[in-house]
C-alpha cells in the first residue's frame, strides 16, 4: 500500500503580472538611489607595516574619485584605526560619538585604548 501525504500549505499567494509589476515597483522605488558612508583607505607601501594592520579585512581595494584619482590599500574602519594608530606609534586623536563608541566595541568588537592605559572593550563575565 502507498501512503501519500499532502505537502503543507504555502504562504505564497497567486498573482496575476500586473499586480506583481506594481509591488515589484513600489519596492524598487523605496530603495535610496544612492547611500553615503565613510571609509578609511591606508595606502602606500605596505609591507613594512603589514603585521600592524588588522587581520580580519586582508583585501586590497583600488578605487578612483569623481575627480580621477586612483588609490591603492587597505580598507580600516573608523573603529579599527585606533589601533592601528597605536600599533603604528602615532598619537592621534579621533572623535567619535557615544554611539560610534557602543557600536565599535559591542557590535565590532573592537578595544578601544582610553587615556592612562586603560582599555575598552566587550567581555563576557560569568557566562
Amino acid at each position: 500500500m502507498l501512503n501519500v501525504t499532502t505537502p503543507s500549505k504555502s504562504h505564497w499567494e497567486e498573482t496575476d503580472v500586473a499586480m506583481f509589476e506594481h509591488i515589484w515597483q513600489a519596492e524598487v522605488e523605496a530603495v535610496p538611489a544612492f547611500t553615503t558612508s565613510k571609509i578609511t583607505l591606508i595606502c602606500g607601501l605596505l609591507l613594512p607595516i603589514w603585521d600592524r594592520l588588522p587581520a580580519d579585512n586582508m583585501r586590497i581595494y583600488r578605487l578612483q574619485t569623481e575627480d580621477g584619482e586612483r588609490a591603492i590599500g587597505r580598507l580600516v574602519s573608523q573603529e579599527q584605526l585606533l589601533n592601528v594608530y597605536a600599533r603604528l606609534g602615532l598619537d592621534c586623536q579621533i572623535e567619535m560619538t557615544p554611539q560610534e563608541v557602543f557600536a565599535a566595541v559591542m557590535e565590532a568588537r573592537t578595544t578601544l585604548s582610553l587615556l592612562g592605559g586603560y582599555q575598552l572593550s566587550r567581555s563576557l563575565v560569568m557566562g
